[in-house]
Parts: structure tokens; sequence; C-alpha cells
């Protein structure tokens, strides 16, 4: 683990470790941050947003690393993954989710061994986890997720965030570049100011009233949004997702109003289901956007290794990272930071 990823880590009371795809090198990073947490005495809470930790790939059927936290850690976890377990853990606490696998329950490793974790799969019941975790002695909760498990990206489940990514991605690396390169620019939307507009869906005209869209979102509508949107909209304000059929509704209305500049808030990046073209679409039409509550992408580490194809070498796969991701660090885990060939 890179001293300067576990440095800008220190501060936060959550984190979140997110892969852009299987074998991205997610728990291999969750366990070098677990060592070095557990090195300096710090007590973690373990959770994941769904299921994570168990022996074999629910995709490619290849062995997985194993999640292994240190004695006195705290995991939540459902009934079934805490047997399956080889660490020894100790049940501290109940907690009020069910998953597929059970009831969650809070466990305290009592003796050393891998973990099977598998937490709530919604914003709300992760949040409330992670205080939960907290207030059982969690001095620092570590959230396992993946990009198309929403929750885990949500600035409400941890203020802090780490990208992995790989050539498990795909087997092109300009592809893999360009996926985590869009990636990290949803990631690092700014936030807006807190009070440019109310919290629902509408419009801000220039008078400076505001007015809004009938319906929470126009997402399933976006005809009846184009029709209703006012062509002199100086911002708005999305609730919903903002997918790409939505952008091209309000590309299509920034057509008809005057050529001006328009805020566009959502509520933080799990809200944008946007492709990269669709995120260009906007920008060009004078579109700013920005999220009311961003998460601090505290850095991406790399994976060179594809599991069933060509790897790239380490060192190359690192630079070509840090050069497309610039300012956002990037790290090798593994390898190290400078990256030596294996």
């Amino acid at each position: 683990m890179s001293e300067a990823l576990h440095e800008r880590l220190r501060s936060h009371a959550s984190v979140a470790i997110v892969g852009t795809c299987k074998n991205a090198g997610k728990t291999t990073c969750l366990n070098a941050l677990l060592a070095c947490l557990g090195r300096d005495g710090v007590r973690v809470g373990l959770t994941s947003v769904g299921r994570d930790g168990e022996d074999l790939d629910a995709v490619t059927d290849r062995p997985k690393p194993r999640i292994t936290p240190v004695t006195g850690s705290l995991v939540a976890t459902s009934l079934v993954s805490a047997r399956r377990s080889a660490a020894r853990l100790r049940e501290v606490a109940p907690t009020p989710f069910r998953t597929a696998l059970g009831p969650v329950g809070i466990y305290e490793v009592a003796g050393p061994g891998w973990v099977e974790v598998a937490g709530p799969v919604t914003v709300a019941d992760t949040v409330v986890l992670v205080q939960m975790l907290h207030r059982h002695g969690a001095r620092q909760v570590l959230v396992d997720g993946a990009i198309d498990r929403r929750a885990s990206a949500s600035p409400r489940v941890a203020t802090a965030m780490v990208l992995a990514t790989g050539m498990a991605l795909d087997e092109d690396p300009d592809t893999v570049v360009d996926a985590t390169r869009h990636h990290v620019r949803m990631l690092s939307l700014p936030a807006c100011q807190s009070d440019l507009l109310p919290a629902e869906t509408g419009v801000r005209h220039p008078d400076g009233s505001w007015e809004a869209f009938p319906r929470s979102t126009p997402l399933g509508s976006p005809e009846a949004w184009l029709a209703w949107f006012p062509a002199e909209a100086i911002a708005v304000g999305i609730e919903g997702a903002l997918t790409d059929g939505v952008a091209r509704a309000l590309v299509r209305a920034a057509a008809s109003g005057p050529d001006r500049p328009r805020a566009l808030v959502v509520p933080d990046a799990t809200h944008v289901l946007l492709t990269a073209a669709s995120l260009d679409r906007l920008a060009t039409a004078g579109y700013d956007l920005s999220v009311r509550q961003r998460v601090d992408l505290a850095g991406v580490v790399v994976n060179p290794t594809r599991p069933w194809g060509p790897s790239m070498p380490p060192a190359d796969f690192l630079a070509r990272m840090r050069a497309a991701l610039h300012p956002v660090p990037v790290h090798d885990v593994v390898a190290g930071d400078l990256a030596p060939v294996r």
C-alpha cells in the first residue's frame, strides 16, 4: 500500500473501495489498507454493498483473493457468510437488515483468517450499517463495493473513495484508460453552491424564481420534460437519474432557447448514468454539471494483470494511467509506485 494513499485516507471516518470491474484489484487494495490500519492500531469496521470475499469469482469461476481483516476488527456480514468464513467471529450485535444469505450481524474478528462479507444493497441501509459499526467501536469503516453497485459510490456512505481499475476491464489498454478516465470524470464532478437550487427537479428562471417539474424526475418521460422545459431557464436541478435519454432532452431544450451557460445540478455522482459522449454533448450545449454532495476521490489503484489474456508491463500501465488521470493520484498496490518490472 502506498504510504501517500494511506495518509490521504487517514482522516476519513469511512472509505469506499470501488472496482470498475471484476478482478480490478479491489480486494488486493482492501487487504493492503487493512494491513496498514492494523499496523497503526486502528480498529476497523468492514462491510460490503452486496456480497464479496467469496472463494470463486461468480463470473469467471476463478479463485479470488480473500478478505483478511486483522484480529479485533469488526465485520458486518450475513449469518451464512459469517459461518462460511475461516476467521473466528464473535457476534457483537444484530442489525435490522437481511440479505439473500440471511440476517446481517456485526461480528468481531476473534481469530485470524479470511471472511466473506455480504451487506445490504441500498444506500439508506448501508449508511445506517456504517453508523452502527462506528457506534460499536470502529474508528474507520471500509466499504467494499463496485461501480455497478451504485450505493457504494455514494458520498452518504463514505466521505472518501479509492477506485480500482485494471486490464480485466478490457483487452485493449486504450479502452481501459478511456473507461477509467470517464469514471474518474464523473466521480470528480465539482460541488455546486449549496443554495443554488432547491432539492427537487425543476428550473430557475432568469428573474430568480424557481419552477418545479410536475413529476419527481424526467426519467421515463423525456418528451413531457421537453414540452414543459422553459427555454429561458438559467439553471436545472434533477433529483433522479441523469441518463443518456434525459441528457438528449436537455440538449434539445437548450437548442430551442438562448445560447448561454446553464447550471445543471444532481444530488451526487451516483445519479450520473451517462456515456462519455452524452457528458460531452451536455458540456457542448452549455450545461455546467455539478453535484450537491461530492465524494473525495483519494486515488486510483491499477492492476496491469488480465486473468484470461495478455497483461501490461506494470511500469507502462502505471505511467499511462497517471498521464491520463492527472491530477488524480494513481498507485500500483502490488508493484509499488515505481512499478518495477515483475
